[in-house]
Parts: structure tokens; sequence; C-alpha cells
């Protein structure tokens, strides 16, 4: 697109019965993306905004005039809205707050954007606004700044939203600052009413075991929860703690259906999860007996036999299971490991769906040798990347 279409851009896009903008990533500058704003207040009936304007050169004042216009989106229904590279001031994230008010229908909302422990705060008392917010997405861009009690103070503030259903935050390549003493602060999940969908995705992330136990020591708290996926690949989580936080988290989620945990590790530099860790992990799982889903990667940690044979165990506990994914790449397991695999599956009697993942590990070719076994459960309508 030219530069002359980008000036033009914004009027070719002001009719009155448009519903649906997406703007991927155009250069406006300030001038360009006042005028882009200036539509909101001509387009009634708008009810889907992409806007993507991360890379583009916009002053305080340019993303300032964006955020006052929004508060003419009194239709909108489902709003994403990637910010970066802008430093976000308290003026912008007040006139946001204040926009936010006047958005009453909606019910989808995805924000990438630059925050820091003061911006979050005032970002999530913004949002919880949106009475009618169903499903919303933050994801913390690189640049940004955060601690746990700022995440935490930030989720507190959501859980006004009393219509929230699904929740994922999202950090990448970020810095979580530690707490201080006098930031400790355990509320955050504890008032959801109605959340059955968390996410929560740390990676390349610096986060140690407390500033861990404090993020997710009310997870159980949320009396709706059904669907919980944690993944901390590549985070600094130290063996014989941060798998030991996740697990006495576990053992409190008794009501879970579908559970996600991703604690990959890379060049033995991050996540150094071993068998010890895996026993109290699988003892808490095994309290989770609703579960139909599971989905576990503990890919590069060394867990062993010992490991494998905790998760593998634990398995025929889960009375409903349904669908079984685990992927335990280079984990130093050899056959005696997974000796066991066979008749704890065979024990799953509602089991339709099985991904196994062994690749890299010792006595590969009797592992191969031996798949035909889990091949013989017939039950099964899916089964995929057996070894």
């Amino acid at each position: 697109m030219t530069q002359e279409n980008r000036e033009q851009y914004p009027q070719q896009i002001l009719q009155k019965d448009v519903q649906i903008w997406s703007i991927l990533s155009l250069i406006f500058g300030d001038e360009g993306i006042s005028e882009l704003s200036s539509c909101f207040s001509k387009c009634s009936f708008l009810q889907n905004v992409k806007l993507l304007l991360s890379n583009n050169k916009l002053s305080v004042k340019g993303l300032l005039s964006l955020a006052q216009k929004l508060s003419y989106g009194t239709s909108l229904i489902t709003m994403k809205l990637c910010i970066v590279d802008v430093t976000v001031t308290d003026e912008i994230a007040l006139a946001l707050g204040t926009a936010l008010q006047s958005c009453a229908n909606l019910q989808d909302f995805s924000l990438t954007i630059d925050v820091t422990n003061q911006i979050a705060s005032a970002l999530g008392l913004a949002i919880s606004n949106c009475k009618k917010l169903k499903n919303f997405k933050l994801i913390v861009s690189q640049i940004s700044s955060i601690s746990v009690y700022g995440i935490k103070n930030f989720v507190s503030k959501l859980s006004r939203c009393s219509s929230l259903s699904s929740l994922s935050i999202k950090f990448k390549s970020n810095i979580i600052i530690n707490e201080s003493p006098f930031e400790k602060s355990q509320v955050g999940f504890t008032n959801f009413t109605n959340l059955k969908s968390l996410s929560l995705v740390a990676k390349d992330t610096e986060i140690i075991k407390e500033d861990l136990s404090s993020l997710i020591s009310d997870i159980h708290l949320c009396p709706t929860l059904e669907t919980l996926q944690l993944k901390f690949n590549y985070t600094n989580l130290e063996s014989d703690e941060g798998a030991n936080t996740i697990a006495t988290t576990l053992a409190k989620c008794t009501n879970l259906k579908a559970l996600e945990i991703k604690l990959n590790q890379q060049f033995m530099k991050y996540n150094q999860i071993g068998p010890k860790d895996l026993q109290n992990f699988s003892q808490s799982l095994s309290k989770c007996s609703q579960l139909s889903s599971l989905n576990i990667n503990l890919n590069e940690n060394n867990i062993q036999d010992e490991g494998a044979q905790a998760i593998v165990s634990v398995l025929p506990n889960l009375v409903n299971l349904y669908d079984l994914y685990v992927s335990l790449k280079s984990c130093g397991i050899s056959s005696v490991g997974i000796s066991c695999l066979n008749p704890s599956l065979a024990r799953c009697s509602k089991l339709s769906s099985l991904a196994f993942e062994l690749y890299y590990n010792i006595d590969m070719d009797l592992l191969v040798k031996n798949r035909t076994k889990y091949l013989k459960l017939k039950r099964l309508v899916f089964l995929s990347k057996f070894l």
C-alpha cells in the first residue's frame, strides 16, 4: 500500500453501516490515526474491530486520540487491539478506561500492550466496566516490566466482570520483577463467579518459585473453573520447587475437566524437573478425577524411568479420561520407564484419543518394537505420534 493510499484509508472505511474493521500494521502516524479515530463516531453499527498498530510512528498524542474515540464503540462486540512500541502513560490508560465504559456490549476483547504495575492496575479497573465481557486475552509485550503483584492486582480488578468465562494472560520475553514483601498479595482469582477457562502462559520469562506460588495459589478458589492451561516453558523454575508449586495447586482443583501443563526445558538452562518432582505432581493429578482431557509436555527434563512411571501409573485413576497427550522427548527414559504403560492404558476404559511422544530417549529400538502392544487398544478412535 502506497503512502497516498495509507492517508486515504480512513476515508475509505468511513461508512455508517460498516460492521467490521480489520486494519493490520498500516503506517499511519499521528495525523492518520487521528483521522482513523474520528471514524468511530460515524460508524454506529461497528461490531468487530481489529487494530494491529505495532511498529507505527505513533506518539502519546496519537494514541490518546485513539483511546478517547473508542468511547463511540457502543455497538462493539469483538475487539482486538495491539498497541506496542508506544509508551502507555497514565493519561492514556485513563482515557482508555473512560472509553471502555461506553463499550457496554463488548463480549470478546484481546489486548496486546506494554504495561507496568501502575498501568496494569488502571487497565484492569477500566476493563472491569465491560459488564458483558465473556472472553478476555491479555498479551504483555516484550518490553514490559511487571511484578506478580501487578498481575494479580490486574486480575482482581477483572473479577468485577461477572460474565467473564474465559481469561488468558500471556507473557513473552518479559522480566517479571520479584515482589517486595509489602507487595505480597493473596487476591487475584478469588472473586470470579463464572470463570470456566483460565490460561497462564510465560515463555522466556524469569519467574521464581515464590512468585509462581503467589500467581497460582488461589486458582482453586474459582468455583466454576473447568479448563486450566499452565505453560511455563523456558522459564526459570528450579527442580523440587516449580513442579511442587504446581502440584500443590492441582491438588485443590478437583473440578477440572481439561488440563494442559507445559514445562519444557531448553539447553539445560531453564525448567529442571527431576523424577522426585513427578511423584508429588502425579499424586496431585490423581485427585483431578473429573478430567476428560489431559495434555502434559515435559520435554528435555531429566525425569528418567522413575518420573515416567509416576505419570503412567496415575492414568487409571482418571476414570473419565477421554483424550490424552503426553510428550516426554529427551527425558532419559528407557523401556523400563514405560513398562507399565500398556496395563495402565488398558484400564482407562473411556480413552479414545491418544498421543504419546517419546522420541530421543534410551532403548528407542525396543520402544518401537513394543509399539504394537498399544495399537491393540481397539477402542481408540485416534492414535497419533506414538513414539
